[in-house]
């Protein structure tokens, strides 16, 4: 097929080549194909092979690339694919489409392209097979995030522990106790007042006093029996509470160890990687044994246990064994008996059984208010200690899980260091295009997620809107959230804050401010695991932040970072590299990186600006140049800047003629 493309060979520098046209010449058409044939990834950001051009219709069919290596290797594809999938890519090719892109939308895509190139600083030994840098700190602080989560767990428990204490200790709940306390003493009192009438054993003739006396004997013998009786009663229905909560225990540690199996058994797994590629046999370094005998036995010990007693408390009347059935037996034999008596020693029996029961509910009434009397001590004086002692020990948790957020921080700064250093001991990187790595630790995100669970709109410092805002704001500009102690700082002020009445315990302040969709112990959960902290790393082109960089500033850039501080020495391919950049900024950034970087890689640079062409000593210019007179026949002629030919068709078309150069010239000169 004639057109287009006539067998067109092309020999490239291995320095640095600069490709010039005019507009719609071919220029982005020599750098896609050289893209293509070297594998690139970014196909969907051609300018000249997409179906919207020459891939429409069966065009590009006719065609294929060929391109030879210095090693002698030779490899075709036709113009109309793109590389396979698992293409090595042996090109970078950053074409215009792409780095305005990545440039313009808001998305990871530049960030992660400042990261391929960090993470071609990282030596080989040290990237574990991994084949990014996001992969690398996954696997570098995977370990430390289970430590993390470790001490989050035994954080939520301390936090549960606090809370109940906090209950306990609410004025409420003492004025509660306190309440119980009085009414028991003035039930006591009354009680005291209720003594029984004391009766006087008749006095019988003594004919009488035999018959009566040893019936007497029988009832009082039968009701210290059942007194008895009534105690075993008691101390087996304890003993039955007692053995349910053991057998309740002994199912919950069954259900804790197997938990720990499983979590043994993940462990194995997760460490199978590691143990292989180091010859061991897990078993050699840690096993786990799991014996369920004894807690079988005592098991079965309880349930036989529990089946007696729920046979001994049995209120079925056909169960002989049962204590219940004792006990009526012995009150049909005190009852018969004291049918017996005459009238006197009725009432007197019946006195002593009204005393009796007097002085029991005496005697309890008194053990409770001896319970009530230490529970209050307990409350005012014991309880404040354990809640600052628990306080004590959040804290030092907390510092727990903020020294290994610092290790994940020393991660990213030890996978840094070597761009860093790249950077300050590089000249070129220095005035106005000084690149700075800052890694630390983000604690921004505390702001949005205290406010999701303050209600702004109830009484207390965080009360309005823009106001508690504010507030919470100026708190954290405050902190430093590379210091722990800072850190600890930020969260006291919070709860500080939250304080409306210091006498109380935390939880009634904090309760009272929440959403109703937030509890206490999410924010405690959330304030002290401090899961608000991130280690991050910023970059400063200049004094601005990348993130406040303008497209074309993240261009120039991107373009720093492929040119100077990439380590790959691919071939790299750019069209159009000063798009979005003034002349200025050409000339004092990208000429000197662009003059650094071809003494050890070769670029292919498709541009319109004689800065980079002519002054950054192109080795190569070539010239496109379409024929749409001779079906768009396209050719591509190569030499030196020196060349007569090539140095004319600079004056052209990178100068607008010599005479226009000559006259700009001329002009400057008044000057």
């Amino acid at each position: 097929m004639t057109g287009w493309f006539d067998n067109e060979i092309i020999h490239l520098n291995h320095d640095l080549v600069a490709v010039i046209g005019n507009k719609g010449n071919g220029k982005s058409a020599l750098a896609d194909i050289i893209g293509l044939a070297g594998g690139t990834k970014n196909t969907s950001e051609f300018s000249f092979l997409t179906k919207g051009r020459f891939r429409q219709g069966n065009l590009a069919k006719n065609f294929e690339a060929v391109i030879e290596w210095e090693n002698e290797v030779v490899e075709k594809i036709p113009l109309d694919e793109n590389p396979k999938e698992h293409a090595i890519e042996k090109v970078k090719y950053l074409p215009q489409r792409y780095l305005e892109t990545l440039c313009n939308v808001e998305d990871d895509k530049f960030e992660n392209e400042l990261k391929k190139v960090i993470f071609s600083h990282v030596e080989e030994k040290d990237k574990h097979q991994k084949s990014s840098l996001n992969e690398l700190i996954r696997y570098k602080s995977e370990t430390i995030k289970d430590s993390i989560r470790l001490y989050s767990e035994q954080l939520l428990h301390i936090n549960e522990q606090l809370i109940e204490l906090e209950k306990k200790a609410t004025s409420n709940h003492i004025s509660a106790v306190q309440e119980l306390l009085k009414n028991k003493e003035q039930e006591l009192e009354a009680h005291l007042k209720q003594q029984p009438m004391e009766i006087q054993p008749p006095n019988t003739t003594s004919s009488q006093s035999g018959e009566l006396a040893e019936l007497s004997k029988k009832i009082d013998e039968s009701k210290k029996l059942l007194q008895t009786l009534n105690e075993t009663i008691e101390a087996k229905k304890t003993e039955h509470t007692d053995i349910k909560n053991k057998i309740s225990l002994a199912q919950r540690l069954e259900e804790k160890i197997k938990n720990f199996e499983m979590q043994y058994s993940y462990f194995l797994s997760n460490c199978s990687d590691e143990v292989d590629s180091l010859g061991l046999k897990i078993e050699d370094i840690v096993t786990l044994n799991v014996d369920f005998t004894s807690l079988r036995k005592i098991q079965a010990d309880l349930g036989n246990k529990d089946n007696q007693l729920m046979n001994e408390l049995d209120i079925d009347n056909g169960n002989s064994s049962s204590v219940f059935i004792q006990k009526q037996k012995l009150e049909s034999i005190i009852k018969e008996s004291q049918n017996k008596l005459d009238e006197p020693t009725q009432k007197y029996h019946f006195y002593k059984k009204l005393l009796s029961e007097w002085e029991q509910k005496k005697a309890d009434t008194i053990a409770e208010i001896t319970k009530l009397k230490a529970n209050i001590s307990s409350l005012q004086n014991e309880i404040p200690n354990d809640i600052n002692n628990l306080k004590h020990l959040r804290v030092e948790k907390t510092k727990e899980i903020f020294n290994e957020i610092t290790k994940i921080s020393k991660i990213y700064s030890t996978l840094y260091k070597p761009v860093q250093e790249f950077i300050d001991n590089h000249s070129l990187t220095e005035s106005d295009f000084e690149l700075k790595f800052e890694v630390s630790i983000d604690g921004s995100a505390v702001l949005e997620g205290i406010l999701e669970k303050i209600n702004q709109g109830v009484r207390g410092k965080f009360y309005g809107s823009e106001e508690g805002r504010k507030l919470l704001q100026s708190l954290i500009e405050d902190t430093n959230f590379n210091s722990i102690d800072s850190t600890i700082t930020f969260i006291e002020k919070i709860m500080s804050n939250l304080s409306t009445n210091p006498n109380q315990p935390d939880l009634l302040n904090i309760e009272t401010q929440l959403k109703k969709n937030s509890n206490v112990l999410d924010f405690y959960q959330y304030l002290f695991s401090l899961n608000y902290l991130r280690p991050f790393y910023s970059l400063k082109l200049g004094d601005k932040e990348i993130t406040k960089l303008s497209p074309g500033e993240k261009g120039a850039l991107l373009l720093v970072f492929y040119l100077l501080v990439d380590n790959d020495d691919i071939p790299l391919i750019i069209d159009q590299p000063e798009e979005n950049l003034d002349n200025q900024s050409v000339f004092k950034m990208l000429v000197p990186c662009i003059k650094e970087a071809k003494k050890r890689r070769q670029i292919i640079m498709v541009t319109h600006n004689p800065n980079l062409a002519v002054v950054c000593d192109a080795e190569q210019i070539i010239h496109a140049q379409i024929d749409k007179t001779n079906n768009n026949c396209i050719s591509y002629k190569s030499g030196a800047i020196e060349n007569l030919e090539m140095n004319k068709c600079i004056l052209d078309i990178l100068e607008g003629t010599e005479p226009a150069f000559s006259n700009r010239k001329s002009k400057y000169l008044l000057f």
